[in-house]
């Protein structure tokens, strides 16, 4: 002890390691600031759409993060700012500064990568601009992920500040060195010195993990008075008041096209949107379905078209598009509730900072839609608590909270369980008697026919049929809307020669069959119509034949189809003249199934129909 005191206390040694301290703090917390907002810049830079911005983002993180921190430091100090004999902090500053934008920059851009790009376009529409959803989805959580990296820097940062005695500043490392050789107690110094580099590293920490505090659950919010609490009896507008009348129609779409890359998705679609209508929207995958939602909310614009919302023409330039959004809802198949907030304020945020709402009149209101779907108990409960089907629940009602004159569901049910799939169409359901506007992607085929007044088959890049329910499920008027609405699935295989390799062709329709859940009988007697019809009744006539096996999932029938050129010729049928019976192919054929033969334009069709 007596050594302690009279080496670090007597001689106020302890004076000068918290001044070498201040000096380490110092040039840690001026490179910190210096780092954080260059880093910001090329966190932007490193994001841009611009090739070039992108690639002096990276350039110069390369190269600064790859270039020791002593040698940037003395390569400042002895050489760019020599000839400006610039004070030696300052020089440590500018060279950790920009050490540590390097780091920075990355970890922002990785941190804003790791946010849902979903949430950001749920924001996006709801009517936030691009900077407000910034601020309020991809700040807030890309800080949370990044915090953990964050404080990580910041005490590397400290560490890193060591070497600054290379130029002649007093930092906490350098004065533990100065007072271990003068003082003869190497154990003391360093020991000292280590437990001020702890303290701050541990103040660092500290300060972290006040930030870092888990979140509480608000369970105890009050709801308003319980007759606040009723389903609101219909949805208001909020339109300006001098929109179209309320008998035009809610939206047009005019020559709508959309490409990707050069690849036409949706080609000319012009259809009418009029107010209280339920629109399903089918097709098979890859259709367009999505897309056309999305070009509705200009989430995507398309590549050229109108579309005309409540009078007015979102491609005109001088349309405000965050205002157009506050008025179409859009319900996303993956939920998209922010996941910082809970059920309650994803629910009132909108109608706050957009619409304006004192934050009692937007609770009140979020209250209400989420009692009508159901989910008022669930107010204080965070996105991750929930089941898919009540998160898609809690979308429907941030939606509704907004008071839109139409809602956009992109699929709304395909991302949840079989069991939870009825809840969330009930809500639907709901929705569409209190006459809302609706468009409605969906594969849910007997919930697209029982709760749409009108349907969209989606198909050829377009509208490919558009007519009411009782039409396109019953009595579809098109060949792939028939297809489609009875789930044909088609196997196409060409034979070009009497020498064609059979093996294969069976083998072929037994992966078809196999795939779409075809039972092994059926399978059995779809390859004993094909052996019989292909090789023993047409390849000894004709060489070059077009065979198609459909199979129909809604009733279980399946067709078999050889097409053939040439003259009419119909095997299968006997020869007016001739006495001789029938072979036993075609005694086969002719009992397993209903045969027809048409002949059109040199081209002869048989057709073999099994239920």
């Amino acid at each position: 002890m007596d050594t302690l005191y009279n080496n670090f206390i007597a001689h106020g040694a302890w004076l000068t390691l918290l001044k070498g301290m201040g000096t380490t703090v110092a040039v840690t917390v001026a490179a910190l600031i210096i780092g954080t907002l260059l880093g910001a810049v090329l966190c932007a830079l490193a994001r841009s759409r611009f090739t070039v911005l992108r690639g002096i983002a990276k350039t110069y993180i390369v190269l600064v993060r790859g270039t020791p921190v002593l040698l940037l430091l003395m390569l400042f100090y002895y050489v760019i700012l020599a000839p400006l004999r610039t004070d030696a902090l300052y020089v440590a500053f500018i060279a950790f500064g920009l050490n540590a934008s390097a780091h920075i920059g990355e970890l922002m851009r990785t941190a804003l990568q790791g946010v849902s790009s979903g949430q950001v376009e749920a924001a996006r529409s709801l009517g936030f601009s691009r900077w407000g959803a910034f601020r309020l989805v991809s700040f807030p959580q890309a800080a949370r992920i990044a915090r953990p990296v964050y404080e990580n820097a910041i005490v590397n940062l400290l560490q890193w500040t060591s070497v600054v005695g290379y130029i002649a500043l007093s930092d906490l490392t350098r004065v533990v060195n100065n007072m271990s050789s003068r003082t003869g107690q190497p154990f003391l110094a360093l020991a000292a010195g280590i437990a001020f580099y702890l303290l701050l590293a541990g103040l660092v920490h500290v300060i972290f993990q006040f930030f870092d505090r888990p979140q509480t659950r608000r369970q105890n919010i009050a709801p308003p008075a319980p007759t606040d609490l009723a389903p609101r009896p219909e949805v208001e507008s909020i339109a300006s008041p001098n929109r179209p009348s309320p008998d035009s129609p809610t939206i047009v779409i005019d020559h709508l096209s959309q490409q990707f890359h050069g690849q036409p998705v949706l080609t000319n679609v012009s259809t009418t949107i009029q107010r209280g209508e339920v629109i399903t929207v089918i097709g098979p995958s890859g259709a367009g379905k999505s897309t056309f939602l999305r070009a509705l909310n200009w989430l995507n614009p398309p590549s050229s078209g109108q579309v005309i919302f409540l009078g007015q023409d979102l491609s005109d330039r001088q349309t405000d598009i965050n205002l157009v959004r506050r008025k179409m809802g859009m319900v996303f198949q993956a939920f998209n509730l922010f996941s910082h907030l809970t059920v309650l304020d994803n629910c009132t945020v909108g109608p706050r900072r957009l619409l304006k709402l004192t934050p009692a009149a937007a609770r009140q209101r979020a209250w209400k839609n989420l009692a009508a779907v159901g989910l008022a108990e669930k107010a204080g409960a965070w996105p991750d608590e929930l089941s898919g089907g009540q998160q898609q629940r809690v979308a429907i009602a941030r939606c509704l909270c907004m008071e839109p004159e139409i809602i956009l569901f992109d699929e709304p049910t395909s991302a949840l369980d079989p069991t939870m799939i009825g809840e969330v169409t009930a809500v639907i359901r709901q929705l569409a008697q209190t006459g809302l506007t609706m468009v409605i992607v969906t594969h849910e085929m007997e919930f697209a026919r029982t709760v749409a007044s009108r349907v969209f088959y989606l198909d050829d890049q377009t509208i490919y049929e558009d007519g009411p329910p009782e039409q396109i499920f019953a009595n579809p008027q098109k060949p792939k809307t028939q297809s489609f609405i009875n789930r044909v699935r088609s196997f196409e295989y060409d034979i070009t020669s009497r020498q064609f390799d059979f093996i294969e062709m069976q083998n072929s329709i037994t992966n078809f069959c196999v795939k779409h859940g075809v039972d092994e009988a059926k399978t059995d007697r779809i390859l004993l119509l094909t052996e019989e019809l292909v090789l023993n009744v047409l390849i000894p006539h004709i060489e070059q034949i077009d065979l198609t096996v459909s199979y129909s999932e809604k009733d279980q029938s399946y067709e078999i189809d050889a097409t053939y050129g040439g003259p009419e010729f119909n095997p299968l049928a006997a020869a007016p003249e001739s006495d001789s019976p029938p072979d036993l192919s075609v005694l086969i054929i002719t009992g397993s199934a209903d045969v027809s033969h048409r002949y059109s334009d040199q081209t002869n069709q048989i057709r073999l129909v099994v239920h």
